[in-house]
């Protein structure tokens, strides 16, 4: 998991969310299959040392496979509704399924600035917008404040980034 939101209760900081963020820019046909198998896996193994914990999903694709040049679209509206929806649940905590998403399909010009977010061909993913999934969260981790005990520059050694990734 890329993000964990902690509740600070007296001295201890339980969780209370956590979020995978994921992107894939390159190879996407050869290997997204690969990549919705490892969140599945990731989920449930976090769902298994904290079965109530909250779990999101940040995934950034690429229209454009930067490896092949190819436009994805027609790919991902085969594949997405297959293999990468059935993992975000709906309606309820269900252990093998993400609480809230988010999935971006950009487009980017030469200079690589966002050219295009969204691709109306693939309209079923507005469901997973940003302001629903921020709403989403809101909901699950409730009036929690964000708040991390460690700086980036604490982060740099080595001994607090394994107590910190511990």
């Amino acid at each position: 998991m890329d993000v964990l939101v902690v509740e600070k209760v007296g001295s201890q900081a339980l969780p209370v969310m956590a979020i995978s963020i994921r992107s894939q820019l390159a190879s996407i046909k050869k290997n997204f299959t690969n990549n919705v198998n490892q969140l599945q896996g990731e989920l449930l193994a976090l769902r298994s040392y904290h079965p109530t914990l909250s779990v999101g999903l940040l995934y950034l694709l690429s229209r454009k496979d930067y490896t092949t040049g190819e436009d994805c679209v027609e790919y991902y509206t085969k594949q997405i509704p297959k293999k990468l929806l059935p993992l975000i649940g709906v309606g309820g905590f269900a252990r093998d399924r993400f609480d809230a998403a988010l999935i971006l399909v950009a487009d980017w010009n030469e200079k690589g600035e966002p050219q295009q977010v969204g691709v109306p061909a693939l309209s079923f993913l507005e469901a997973y917008n940003e302001e629903n999934f921020w709403h989403e969260v809101s909901l699950l981790i409730g009036k929690s404040a964000i708040y991390s005990p460690y700086t980036l520059a604490v982060l740099m050694k080595d001994e607090e980034q394994r107590k910190f990734l511990n």
